[in-house]
């Protein structure tokens, strides 16, 4: 007999529990999390930069 943990009884953390549980209850294989988005670099910001890499 295989018992299942159920990471949102371990989370400490309320809001980071109730993702968990969400996912259990939804029956998620895996929790989704965005990638993180690069910045966008404006009004010459970008020029800065390659300015300071290239140095």
């Amino acid at each position: 007999m295989t018992s299942k943990l159920r990471l949102s009884k371990i989370a400490r953390d309320p809001i980071v529990a109730a993702f968990l549980e969400r996912c259990e209850r939804d029956q998620c294989t895996q929790p989704a999390i965005l990638a993180p988005r690069s910045p966008v670099l404006t009004d010459g910001a970008t020029e800065k930069v390659r300015e300071t890499v290239d140095a």
